[in-house]
Parts: C-alpha cells; sequence; structure tokens
C-alpha cells in the first residue's frame, strides 16, 4: 500500500475506513505479533477451557492436562466446521458435530469414524488442529502469537510486563481473578478508535463532565473523576508511552492516599462495609477498603487489552466500523468476601455512567469520518515536546499530551509495513 496513512503527527481516514486496511491489520497484526488470549484464572484446572475471538478467528484456549496452556483454532480439519460453541467448559477432548472426528485438548487428531475408505496411508497427524506456535503467559496474563518468527514476549512488553505485575500486586494473595461474567458491548466504530482513547487525559472533562457535575452535586468535590474538573496538566497525573504500541494512564497522584475516600459511593456498600468490619475490625478495616476502587491506573497492551480500574477488557475487530468489547470485573484470592463483593459493585460504576459517553464519542466517529472531503485527524498535541525516552524505552509526559496515540499508531504502521512507518 502506497499511501501514507500516519505522518507523525496526523492520521488519515482511510485508517478506520477502508477494508483494505482492515484485512491487513487482521493478518499483520492480530496474526503477525503477540496477543492477548485470556487469563490463567480462567482455566484454573486441567482439561479447563475459554473460547476467544482473536482478529476474526474462534480460539479454543486451554489448559492441557500436563497443566500447559494451548491456544487452538476453532475449526475441524476435516471439513471446516467450528469444532467448540461453548464459551467455557472442562472437555479432554473436542469432537466435531459434523462427522465426529475428534481431538485432544492438546490439538492432535485422535480419532477419525470408519477410516476404512481414506485407505492404509491415512495419517491422522496431518489433520492436527491449528495451533498458536507462540504460547506464554506473565502474572497470570496469558499471550500467544499464530506468527513463531516474532520477538520474545518480554521484548513485546518491555516495560508493560512490570506494570502489569504491579496491577496484579494490589491483590494481598498476588493473585488477581477473573471469575464474573462478562459484560459484552458492540460498537459501530473501528477498533483503533478505542485505542486512541486508550490513553487520552485530555477528553475525560468534557466527554464525562455530566458524571462529575452529577457527583458533584450528589456527593461534593474531591470525588471519582473530579480531578479531571480543572486542567488536568497541572497536576501530577501522567501519561508514558511504553513502546511497541503499549500505554499507561497513572492517575494515583490525584487519588492517593484514600481511594476509598475519593471513590464515588454505590448502592447498598453501607451494609456490606458494615459486614467487613465486624469481620476484621477497626484496626484492619482501612486497608481492606484500599483493595476494594480501582487501581487508578490505566494500562492498554497493544492491540487488544486493557486494564482499567478493577477491570479487564478486551477488543475484538469484526469488520472495519464494527468492533465487540468484552469485559470482566476482577475480584482478589485471600481477602474476605465483603472486599470482592464491593469491588463488584465499584466495577458496574464507570461501565454504566463513564464508558457510554466514550462509546457515544467514537460513534459519531466512525459516522463523521464517511465525510470524505477532510481526509486527515490531528493527533499532533504535545508534539516536539514529548522528550527523549528513559533506559527502558518509556516516555512519560504530561496526561494530556497524544503521545502514546502517535506511538501506537506508528507500531501500528510498523506492523502494517506503510509508507511512512517509524
Amino acid at each position: 500500500m502506497s499511501d501514507v496513512l500516519f505522518d507523525g503527527r496526523r492520521v488519515h481516514r482511510r485508517a478506520y475506513v477502508d477494508p483494505q486496511v482492515f484485512e491487513l491489520e487482521m493478518d499483520r497484526i492480530f496474526a503477525g505479533t503477540w496477543v492477548y488470549l485470556a487469563h490463567e484464572s480462567q482455566i484454573p484446572e486441567p482439561n479447563d477451557y475459554v473460547v476467544v475471538e482473536i482478529g476474526r478467528r474462534s480460539v479454543i484456549v486451554t489448559r492441557r492436562p500436563d497443566g500447559n496452556v494451548a491456544a487452538l483454532l476453532n475449526r475441524c480439519t476435516h471439513r471446516g466446521v467450528q469444532l467448540c460453541v461453548e464459551q467455557a467448559g472442562s472437555a479432554k477432548r473436542f469432537t466435531c458435530a459434523y462427522h465426529g472426528w475428534t481431538f485432544a485438548n492438546d490439538g492432535t487428531c485422535v480419532a477419525v469414524p470408519f477410516p476404512r475408505p481414506y485407505g492404509e496411508t491415512l495419517d491422522k497427524s496431518a489433520y492436527d488442529l491449528g495451533r498458536f506456535p507462540r504460547v506464554e503467559i506473565r502474572h497470570g496474563f496469558i499471550f500467544g502469537s499464530l506468527t513463531p518468527e516474532v520477538p520474545t514476549l518480554d521484548e513485546h512488553l518491555g516495560a508493560a510486563a512490570d506494570l502489569l505485575g504491579e496491577w496484579t500486586a494490589r491483590s494481598p494473595s498476588g493473585r488477581v481473578v477473573v471469575g464474573s461474567g462478562a459484560r459484552r458491548i458492540q460498537i459501530a466504530g473501528n477498533w483503533k478508535l478505542c485505542w486512541d482513547n486508550a490513553a487520552d487525559g485530555y477528553h475525560a472533562g468534557f466527554v464525562h463532565k455530566s458524571l462529575v457535575v452529577m457527583t458533584n452535586e450528589r456527593h461534593g468535590g474531591g470525588k471519582s473523576l473530579s480531578h479531571f474538573d480543572r486542567d488536568p496538566d497541572a497536576g501530577a497525573m501522567y501519561t508514558a508511552d511504553l513502546g511497541r504500541g503499549h500505554a499507561f494512564l497513572d492517575q494515583r497522584p490525584a487519588v492517593a492516599p484514600d481511594r476509598w475516600a475519593h471513590a464515588r459511593p454505590v448502592p447498598a456498600a453501607e451494609e456490606i462495609v458494615d459486614a467487613l468490619r465486624r469481620e476484621v475490625g477497626d484496626d484492619q478495616l482501612a486497608a481492606h477498603l484500599d483493595l476494594v476502587p480501582g487501581a487508578a491506573m490505566n494500562i492498554s497492551i497493544f492491540p487488544n487489552l486493557f486494564l482499567s480500574g478493577n477491570l479487564l477488557a478486551t477488543l475484538e475487530p469484526v469488520s472495519v466500523g464494527l468492533s465487540n468489547m468484552t469485559s470482566w470485573a476482577t475480584t482478589y484470592d485471600g481477602v474476605p468476601d465483603a472486599v470482592n463483593q464491593l469491588r463488584l459493585r465499584f466495577s458496574e460504576d464507570f461501565v454504566n455512567f463513564g464508558e457510554p459517553d466514550d462509546i457515544e464519542v467514537w460513534e459519531r466517529t466512525q459516522r463523521a469520518l464517511s465525510i470524505g472531503e477532510v481526509q486527515w485527524l490531528d493527533v499532533s498535541r504535545g508534539s516536539g515536546l514529548d522528550g527523549d525516552a528513559d533506559e527502558r524505552g518509556v516516555r512519560r509526559v504530561p496526561i494530556t499530551y497524544e503521545t502514546s496515540l502517535r506511538s501506537y499508531l506508528a507500531e501500528w504502521a510498523r506492523l502494517l509495513d506503510l509508507e511512512g512507518a517509524r
């Protein structure tokens, strides 16, 4: 593709509306680099599995009997039928409903019914399921690549790996559980619009203004998102370009040291807090309540994983103008039940009051991008003021700079091998 779609300060509208660009993304990004697959806590026991969608590919992520994790393409190698239709479960074997071909949960073809017509030379191993050749785990997060010749996962994650560990380490046991039901949203917009927003500290005071005003009127100042009700660059919040398209937005300087006091009240919290007080006592109550609100860390791992607050979310491109986002509330191992009850209640907050604001803006953008007379979108805020990266390759900038946005677009253009990629 010869046209420049990203020049370092602007991105062309075709990046969001051209079906040819979308097809390249499915091949060179979602099948060409590391992608997030699932969390270990979703498949805790041998033979457990979940089915996920990766770049329009249905994938079975399963824990084999030996405890290792495999990622299998969910397509029978006989006649191409979708093999596993349940979203999660436990199975040692997967049997095709069409002709009964059966596969072990490491992908090996183990049974072909009535094989005589295939002759004496039938080699079942030639019909093993397609697999992700690279599958690795960091801090409970399972990643895979369909392309073997990629950099190591540690190289891919870079400094983001330490942040994943920091997010996980808030759990007293060091274990996060992704065990709640999933919330699934379909967005009438290109998948990259979510990425444009991932580490954007510029929009919050405008897109979420009604939420901030409502919170201030009901609960007074100093509550959730109130730190965006003024110049956000005047404080200590920041974003960080982590390299390879990953980004970090840190709100902790605005909410520390008391996350609980900063959080917006949620229904039924008083009764649950009273139960927690009776269980742990007044001396330990504050430490347990600090585990409840979100971590105030927004971690985005390109191209399909987002951690925000207590939520883990994945992004699934469906077509050039349609995307699915799935999110799970997370809980902690080794804490009183009341802590996890409160975490679940707090996880309901932003997805119901703030996320609809974001989705509305993304869908308005997709509709307006049909206007061909205006070709470019500006992403230059803070350009030239980014500064140098540190020894880890991280650039830390004021929270409204579009540094991370430009960085992910540069990685996007590099993976697509587009003219102008840097």
